[in-house]
């Protein structure tokens, strides 16, 4: 095994692309940073707007040399996960964590964080966030056990964030597990990645704190614009049974119900948005295994209604919901 060198505290990573509107924001958050010693990278994967303009002037604007930055240039649009992947590559701090470009941070995130996982020698910390909206701002509890296979129940049912951004990880984790973001799949390649992450795990700790402010209000986001299309996933569907084989491999116990119906999230477009009966139908076949836990989803009462309606072969409530979507132009 190879000697894994500390340069800096923490590696933050930030993955962009077409990102220009809100970038400033973010990097001024990150330069507000109460903590010492620590590096940005930023890794643009071919932007077709200006985001690398505007990063560069950002940057000048903000002329900090106690923060070290590295700018990095993908010559292909490779993905997030690709993207994150070399992020990986070039990090050299003790731990790593990871802000998206549109989002913003709490000058104090990357120190409170700092500072517990040093304090209770953890693998992985997590915080609390904000949804920020246009009009409001939510802010999202995640207190649960500081446990790591609890953490991977939660994580699976949506009690934990399954995203990488309000975790900060030691950088060890990945080296000596061969833990890396799935090239090519860049929908809940997260979410996969965390599970793996939380196993692998011995010691994990909650911060109780909003610290991650994470917008709502983006056009550009992927999980935005991913959950209003009437489409088949494939890239989520492959993340979904990655993870369901490395539960399997490990003999992780008890998380069947939860498999199911993070299958069920990832199908339920064809179901809530689908303007065909071709959609249901498509619907029904994929991940048909999931089908017996529709009426233990989170989908509201009549697509349960609908959802039964189409695995017994009665279309005249599905045909009428179809009808009446169109009169109102929805």
């Amino acid at each position: 095994m190879s000697i894994i060198l500390d340069k800096y505290k923490v590696s933050v990573i930030v993955p962009m692309y077409n990102a220009q509107a809100y970038l400033t924001k973010c990097v001024e958050s990150l330069f507000a940073q109460t903590l010492t010693n620590f590096e940005i990278i930023f890794i643009d994967d071919c932007s077709a707007d200006g985001t690398v303009s505007k990063l560069k002037k950002v940057l000048s604007d903000l002329a900090n040399t106690e923060i070290s930055t590295k700018v990095i240039l993908n010559k292909s649009n490779l993905g997030v996960a690709s993207t994150r992947n070399k992020g990986l590559d070039n990090a050299e701090g003790l731990y790593l964590a990871a802000v998206d470009p549109d989002d913003f941070i709490a000058p104090t995130m990357l120190e409170d964080m700092f500072q517990a996982a040093e304090t209770a020698n953890a693998d992985i910390v997590w915080c609390d966030y904000v949804n920020v909206y246009a009009d409001r701002e939510d802010y999202i509890s995640q207190k649960i056990a500081e446990d790591p296979l609890t953490c991977i129940s939660d994580l699976l049912s949506g009690a934990l964030f399954g995203g990488m951004c309000t975790k900060l990880v030691k950088r060890s984790l990945f080296l000596e597990n061969q833990i890396r973001f799935p090239d090519g799949l860049n929908m809940s390649e997260d979410l996969r990645v965390c599970i793996s992450l939380f196993y692998y795990a011995k010691t994990v700790k909650y911060v109780g704190k909003g610290l991650y402010f994470y917008t709502q209000f983006s056009d550009t986001s992927i999980s935005i614009s991913n959950n209003q299309q009437v489409k088949v996933n494939l890239q989520w569907f492959e993340n979904i049974k990655g993870i369901e084989s490395f539960l399997k491999s490990k003999n992780f116990q008890g998380v069947e119900s939860n498999i199911m119906k993070l299958k069920l999230i990832a199908k339920q477009n064809l179901l809530v948005r689908g303007k065909e009966l071709s959609a249901f139908l498509k619907w029904r076949e994929v991940f048909p295994e999931s089908n017996a836990f529709l009426d233990e989803s989170d989908l509201p009462k009549h697509y349960k209604i609908i959802g039964n309606q189409i695995l017994n072969n009665k279309f005249l409530i599905p045909r009428g919901w179809l009808f009446l979507k169109k009169v109102l132009g929805k």
